[in-house]
């Protein structure tokens, strides 16, 4: 197409002010400057779009389907202008995360809503995945940045790290568990009560290994879920020992549902590291840089 967005703007101003004269003025041009550019419109696809008497200007039948065009044309040309720049000023675009259930767990209704209230322009879409299985879909692209324990993730030369903070590593049990305010306590005790936690590897039976597998030497968990609302109800409601954290489930150890037990003496992590990981090789957008920003600072005053 030779007919430049210009010449449409002109058309459909003229259109808009039916006079040359007026339409010149609003768009900056001498009047004869404003009817060469119609009539190189014109003579370029050998048709009439406007009937000229005096300074007025008519659209012919023609004419009307191409100035109704052309503003469709225009205002998706505004569109993408307005996109890219804002895009570029990181103020839109789409963001993909993917975070490992403890993060999710412990910052992302937070984060989503700092984002959401922040940067209304940024669309964000997460996705909760085993930890395991982060590292190979940011190697895909499919994400744009993961939240996830690091030292959870293959081949750690291919990524960025930037880490946001350490979380408490806990065992939790509900209110009046047989475990509840014992001290002092071994491996054998916690066995003998359903372990529950968040999936170690992708689930199903198709997963390269079982994704129940030991945890820190306390046994094949009984229960995996990616979701901490289900597991958090389900330690409420039965025996079991949830490896969790407890800025997980501040609210329920508040309302006395869920208590914090002693492990001091089984020689677990305290805590667990948060991280922002991206790919080496990756350019980030400047919307992902605005959300990982977002995301940091989020982290840094919750840990």
């Amino acid at each position: 197409m030779t007919v430049s967005l210009r010449q449409l703007r002109h058309l459909v101003v003229l259109s808009e002010e039916a006079h040359y004269g007026r339409a010149a003025e609003r768009l900056g041009l001498s009047q004869p400057a404003l009817s060469r550019s119609i009539k190189a419109i014109e003579d370029y696809y050998d048709v009439i779009l406007m009937d000229r008497g005096g300074a007025g200007a008519v659209p012919t039948r023609m004419g009307e389907q191409a100035i109704r065009l052309a503003r469709g044309i225009l205002q998706n040309a505004d569109h993408l202008d307005e996109t890219i720049r804002a895009e570029a000023d990181g103020m839109a675009g789409s963001v993909f995360a993917g975070i490992a259930p403890l993060a999710a767990s412990v910052g992302l209704s937070g984060i989503c809503a700092e984002i959401l209230a922040s940067k209304p322009g940024i669309r964000l879409y997460t996705d909760v995945q085993p930890n395991a299985s982060l590292a190979d879909q940011l190697m895909q692209a499919t994400y744009d940045f993961l939240l996830c324990p690091p030292l959870g993730l293959p081949t750690l030369h291919a990524f960025d790290i930037q880490p946001v903070g350490n979380i408490p590593f806990d065992l939790i049990v509900r209110a009046h568990h047989p475990l509840a305010g014992a001290r002092h306590l071994a491996m054998e005790d916690i066995r003998a009560f359903p372990i529950v936690g968040a999936h170690t590897s992708p689930a199903g039976r198709q997963a390269v290994f079982d994704p129940g597998t030991s945890f820190f030497g306390l046994g094949p968990l009984s229960l995996t879920c990616d979701n901490y609302d289900v597991l958090g109800r389900v330690t409420r409601d039965t025996d079991s020992v949830w490896l969790a954290s407890r800025f997980a489930v501040r609210e329920q150890i508040a309302a006395g549902e869920l208590v914090v037990i002693d492990d001091d003496d089984l020689g677990l992590p305290d805590t667990v590291e948060l991280a922002i990981v991206t790919l080496k090789s990756a350019t980030l957008s400047r919307a992902t840089l605005e959300v990982t920003s977002v995301v940091k600072k989020y982290m840094e005053r919750l840990t």
